[in-house]
């Protein structure tokens, strides 16, 4: 009988040191997700930003109009209202094998389009999204469809309205 009482041990010390690390890591996963949770406060509201629409074909950057609904072209979300336009010349930089250095040419056939986007969002302390679904950074690659254009580029700002 005694021996059998002896041998009957619940817990050895390597079974108490997995179920310390288990309750550890528990308790660590609680505590980070609690925190993320508290910092992501988000607030509803209007945010304006900035895109530039490079290489865009002559004529195609003539048809973007105030009021025009933009869409991602690749996910399909909306992305905003155009609020302005400016149509410029597309230069690209080039290297002069003659003098050295770069010099600024001109693309005959390319056109490029300053965009100012309006749209309802959703802030957090991370990041813009758009109702439709988008989040806005900038320097972000968007790619962009309105009525009869399309056109890639990169966001060059963004106006929280603060």
């Amino acid at each position: 009988m005694a021996k059998d009482r002896k041998n009957r041990k619940i817990f050895n010390l390597f079974d108490i040191i997995v179920i310390v690390i288990i309750i550890a890591l528990a308790g660590l996963l609680f505590f980070i997700r609690e925190g993320r949770d508290a910092q992501e406060s988000t607030s509803a509201g209007t945010v304006r930003y900035t895109l530039e629409l490079v290489g865009m074909q002559n004529g195609s950057a003539d048809l973007i109009q105030e009021g025009d609904q933009l869409v991602d072209k690749v996910k399909k979300y909306d992305i905003g209202t155009v609020v302005s336009v400016e149509v410029t010349p597309t230069y690209r930089q080039a290297y002069d094998y003659v003098n050295g250095g770069l010099i600024e040419s001109l693309v005959d056939d390319q056109q490029t389009a300053v965009i100012v986007v309006e749209a309802d969002c959703t802030e957090s302390s991370s990041q813009i999204t758009v109702d439709g679904g988008y989040v806005i950074r900038a320097g972000l690659t968007a790619s962009v469809r309105g009525p009869g254009y399309w056109g890639t580029g990169y966001i060059i700002s963004v106006d929280r309205g603060e």
